[in-house]
């Protein structure tokens, strides 16, 4: 924490940062211009209390600047100490409440337990239930909660990051929707790793934000059910914010009545709408025109290995993530490494194989050892009587997992011979000797 304080004093001195801590309360520690505010009793239970306490407890203008600050915050982080219960649920809502007073702030949410202490807490759905229950109660509370916590972060161009200690059950499956739906980040981290990932959250960009993609394609073909569940030829999505790391993938499927016919070339088109960080609004249109083949063997030769690869982890994830079917996420995985291995010619898509083995590789041993358990459970769960349809739940570890695949990006499976390199990549030398001379004490 002292390393990033340090690195937002000289790369964004003029950031405003609060620092809250939770345990069986929720503390705002103070700045110059006020006093530290203590929540605690009843008070964590209520969500719109909270946030009302973020948003008026603490005015964001007479918060000083980083580079006023630093040396007082660092203070209170060397004096902090662990104890009590986790009220994670309570301080994020306390955040979402300081956040609405200034657009496009970021939250890194850092804990070693998952909640289990007003709203939010997940104590209660820890505790073993009848399958027959399980079924029947849809959506937890919990899960509603984090999923609300995401969708209003998001609606003020908010994000929100998660770390997670290895070895400590956070309850990441529930607590990575926050991240997901901003477009933060969740990680499980040993301690030492601490200090290079609060670094890289601190190096993604925003690059836009409130981001809608409208898809247009051929009235003969079909955009996949995960981008438009009627299967129509148009789309629009809801993205929200978008960092410099973010990519996406869309599919689309030729409709059966016209797959012998369809033939020479057919357009596609882009439309996304975007807020710059300046606050401009702006569009950019994007349209092209491609070949149409029968030929399969020219079809997987000419195809861009980086982006199918990229696409199939995304999408394998989703099917796991979202609908637990470890069975079709495996199976997607391994007909596109065989697609990939059919159709890589070049040196750069035998290289962009490679990275997606690379990629593939622990997710399908992940996806596996689910898929195993899920069959276990239902098995042991059916004797006797039907199945219970209660989808299983995620430990932390295949959470981050699933999570981190569903947004890979193409980075990760380019080429190196394709991406950007800048030879000469010092950066600023005060902040190159904050990182490397930090020493664990």
């Amino acid at each position: 924490m002292r390393t990033q304080l340090d690195r937002l004093a000289i790369e964004s001195p003029d950031r405003r940062v609060v620092i809250i801590t939770f345990n069986n309360e929720v503390v705002i520690w103070g700045t110059e211009a006020h006093s530290d505010i203590t929540i605690a009793g009843d008070r964590l239970d209520q969500f719109d209390e909270l946030f009302e306490m973020g948003r008026t407890g603490i005015r964001w203008e007479s918060v000083p600047p980083i580079s006023e600050s630093c040396a007082a915050l660092k203070e209170k982080v060397d004096a902090l100490s662990e104890g009590g219960a986790t009220a994670m649920g309570p301080a994020l809502s306390v955040c979402l409440g300081i956040a609405s007073s200034h657009r496009k702030s970021e939250i890194v949410l850092c804990t070693d337990g998952a909640p289990n202490v007003g709203v939010g807490s997940l104590e209660a759905e820890s505790k073993p239930k009848t399958k027959a229950a399980a079924s029947m109660s849809g959506e937890s509370k919990g899960t509603q909660f984090y999923r609300m916590v995401g969708e209003r972060a998001k609606e003020n161009e908010s994000i929100i990051s998660i770390i997670s200690i290895q070895g400590a059950d956070c309850g990441l499956e529930q607590l990575s929707m926050c991240a997901e739906a901003t477009s933060g980040t969740s990680n499980i981290l040993v301690p030492l790793e601490l200090v290079r990932e609060i670094r890289k959250i601190g190096q993604r960009k925003v690059v836009a934000t409130d981001v809608e993609a409208t898809i247009f394609v051929h009235p003969h073909l079909a955009l996949a059910p995960s981008i438009s569940a009627s299967g129509a030829s148009k789309a629009t999505l809801t993205i929200g914010n978008v960092t410099n790391e973010s990519d996406m993938s869309i599919s689309y499927a030729v409709r059966p009545e016209f797959r012998s016919s369809l033939a020479g070339s057919i357009p596609f088109q882009l439309q996304i709408r975007y807020t710059r960080p300046d606050g401009s609004r702006c569009i950019r249109i994007v349209s092209a025109t491609k070949h149409v083949t029968a030929d399969r063997t020219e079809a997987e030769k000419a195809c861009n290995a980086a982006i199918v690869g990229m696409a199939a982890i995304q999408r394998a994830a989703a099917l796991a993530q979202e609908q637990r079917d470890f069975k079709a996420a495996r199976e997607l995985i391994h007909a596109t490494r065989h697609m990939l291995r059919r159709g890589a010619v070049s040196d750069e898509q035998q290289e962009e194989l490679g990275n997606f083995v690379t990629q593939s590789d622990d997710m399908d041993a992940e996806l596996r050892a689910l898929e195993q358990r899920s069959s276990s459970s239902s098995t042991s769960s059916s004797s006797g009587g039907a199945r219970s349809q209660a989808p299983p739940s995620l430990d932390d570890h295949s959470a981050q997992l699933l999570g981190s695949k569903k947004k890979a990006n193409r980075n990760q499976f380019l080429a190196a011979s394709k991406k950007t390199v800048v030879d000469k990549r010092k950066g600023d030398k005060r902040l190159n000797e904050a990182y490397y001379n930090f020493q664990f004490e």
